[in-house]
């Protein structure tokens, strides 16, 4: 794995959750199966490069500080694993480009079709924050994506509906594709 795999989205300091994500299904995942039963988490905000560790392959114990994030679904399960080398590589990243082609109906956000640049992760990233900010404004500091459940990753057309907030501390919204729920994001918050 080269440095070069990872950077940071535009202006953040941390690497995205979509850009672990996106890494996963790149290069251990796509041209190989569809998967099916995504659960993919994302544990601590990291600014260093990561390793994938696939649990057939582990070997020894990992140490919990480190993790990053898990990636399960059903054929493969990682973990996410972070290195002491910080990452270095930025790319540019128009979240107003996404979020301009989304439209909010109350607690739902409907996500454009013509989005053909940006992956399925980073539109449902960047849509359910959007719908979020629409809802409570600046009532936190920041929206953090911290998990997403997925029967598969669709392809297409997609709307997320807010669903409920968890102990003030998480929003939970279910994702759909043709009005069929096909899985949840989670997002914490930082508090102002």
């Amino acid at each position: 794995m080269k440095a070069s795999d990872f950077h940071f989205l535009g202006d953040r300091d941390y690497l995205q959750g979509a850009t672990l994500f996106d890494h996963i299904i790149a290069n251990y995942v796509a041209d190989k199966y569809n998967p099916k039963g995504i659960d993919f988490s994302i544990k601590k905000l990291t600014d260093k490069v990561c390793l994938v560790i696939s649990t057939k392959e582990k070997k020894g114990n990992l140490i919990p500080e480190k993790i990053v994030g898990e990636y399960k679904d059903n054929l493969n399960h990682f973990f996410i694993y972070e290195t002491e080398n910080k990452v270095t590589e930025r790319i540019p990243y128009n979240e107003i480009e996404i979020i301009r082609n989304c439209i909010i109906d109350k607690d739902k956000i409907v996500m454009s079709e013509n989005i053909l640049n940006y992956s399925f992760m980073k539109k449902a990233i960047a849509a359910y924050k959007f719908l979020l900010t629409s809802l409570y404004g600046k009532t936190y500091d920041k929206y953090l994506f911290a998990r997403i459940q997925l029967q598969f990753i669709p392809e297409g057309k997609f709307w997320i509906k807010h669903s409920r907030i968890i102990s003030n501390q998480f929003f939970q919204g279910a994702i759909k594709e043709n009005d069929k729920e096909i899985g949840n994001i989670f997002f914490g918050v930082k508090k102002i």
